[in-house]
C-alpha cells in the first residue's frame, strides 16, 4: 500500500483503490491516444469519482471531538470499562469510523450528533499514564482509501497498584477477621511527626491553632500514631531495604491490598511513608492513599524508624 502522510493524518490506498487508480490512468491514456470525446468524457467521470472519494473521506473526519470517561478508581491488572464518545460538531452525519484508544478499537457505523461505546482495558502497571491522542480511521465512502487521523486529547489516567486477597500474620490476626480490623489498634497520641497544611478529610481535632495563626493558613499536627480505631500501616521506600525493585513492587501490592480491604470494610487507616496520611476512612482519604501508592518510588535515603504498633508489608500475607 502507498502512504501519503501529512500533518496528523496518514492516508493509504487500498488494493481496490489502487486498481481503480490504474483503471483511471488507462482510461486517460486511451482518451489521449484516441482523441475520442466520449472516452474523454468517461475519463473525466472516472477521475471525478476518484477525487470525490478523497474529498468525502477527508470531510468525514472533520469537526469531530472525542471524549473519554474513566472510572474513579482503576487498579492495575483488572479489566476496566472505559466510555468513549464521539461528538459530531457538523450538520453532516459521519459514517464508518473506527476509533483506537489504548490499543483497543471501537467501531461507529453512523454518527449524527454524538455516539458512545465502551471498551475493556487492563493496565499492567501502576502509575500515571497520559493519553495525548487517539486514532480515527475510516475507509468511507468507496473503500478506496484508509485514512487515519490523530485527534489530540489531554487525559491523565492514575492506575492504582494491584490488589489481591490478603490477611495479617498471626501476631496481628489474634483470631480476628479482616472485618474486625478496626478493633486491632487503639492508640493515643504518641511521637510528634510534623506540621503540615490541612487537607480535606483530616481530623479537625489535630488543627494546630498557634501555627495556623502564625502562617495564615490552617495547619495540623501529625503524630507517628494518632488516636483511632483503625490500623497504622508503614511502607518504607528507602532503597536500602530492598535488594531488587520487584521486592518493593511486591511490598506496594501488599500494602495496597490491605488498604483496599479497609476501604471495603469502612476501617480507618493511617499510612506512614515518605509522607504521612493520618487516620480517616472517607473515600477522599482512601483515594489519596491509592494515588500515593500508585506513584511511590524507591528513594536514596535512610530508613524510617519503625513503630511497634504499625503493620509492615512483611506482616501482610496473600490469601
Amino acid at each position: 500500500m502507498f502512504k501519503f502522510p501529512c500533518k496528523q493524518t496518514n492516508t493509504k490506498i487500498k488494493s481496490s483503490g489502487l486498481l481503480f487508480f490504474i483503471f483511471t490512468v488507462l482510461v486517460g491514456a486511451i482518451a489521449v491516444n484516441s482523441g475520442n470525446n466520449l472516452v474523454y468524457l468517461t475519463f473525466s467521470v472516472v477521475l471525478s469519482f476518484l477525487i470525490l472519494s478523497g474529498l468525502l473521506s477527508y470531510y468525514n473526519q472533520r469537526n469531530i471531538e472525542v471524549i473519554i470517561n474513566l472510572p474513579d478508581m482503576i487498579f492495575a491488572g483488572e479489566n476496566t470499562t472505559i466510555s468513549v464518545q464521539i461528538v459530531n460538531k457538523s450538520l453532516i452525519p459521519k459514517f464508518f469510523l473506527t476509533l483506537e484508544v489504548l490499543n483497543k478499537k471501537v467501531y461507529f457505523e453512523e454518527i449524527n450528533e454524538k455516539s458512545s461505546r465502551t471498551i475493556e482495558v487492563a493496565f499492567k502497571k501502576r502509575g500515571k499514564l497520559k493519553i495525548n491522542a487517539v486514532k480515527l480511521t475510516s475507509t468511507f465512502p468507496f473503500n478506496f482509501f484508509t485514512r487515519t487521523r490523530a485527534i489530540k486529547i489531554k487525559k491523565e489516567v492514575i492506575v492504582f497498584p494491584h490488589k489481591k486477597k490478603v490477611f495479617l500474620k498471626v501476631r496481628y490476626r489474634n483470631n480476628k477477621t479482616n472485618k474486625e480490623l478496626n478493633k486491632i489498634f487503639k492508640k493515643e497520641h504518641e511521637d510528634f511527626y510534623s506540621i503540615r497544611q490541612y487537607k480535606r478529610g483530616d481530623n479537625s481535632k489535630l488543627i494546630n491553632w498557634k501555627a495556623s495563626a502564625k502562617l495564615g493558613k490552617i495547619m495540623i499536627t501529625e503524630y507517628a500514631s494518632t488516636e483511632s480505631n483503625g490500623i497504622l500501616i508503614m511502607l518504607d521506600n528507602s532503597k536500602y531495604l530492598y535488594d531488587k525493585e520487584k521486592y518493593f513492587e511486591d511490598a506496594v501490592t501488599r500494602v495496597n491490598s490491605l488498604v483496599y480491604d479497609c476501604y471495603r470494610t469502612g476501617t480507618e487507616v493511617s499510612l506512614i511513608s515518605e509522607i504521612t496520611l493520618p487516620f480517616a476512612k472517607s473515600t477522599v482519604h482512601f483515594k489519596s492513599i491509592f494515588s500515593f501508592l500508585s506513584t511511590v518510588k524507591l528513594k536514596d535515603r535512610l530508613p524510617i524508624k519503625k513503630i511497634d504498633s504499625a503493620i509492615l508489608p512483611e506482616d501482610i500475607e496473600y490469601a
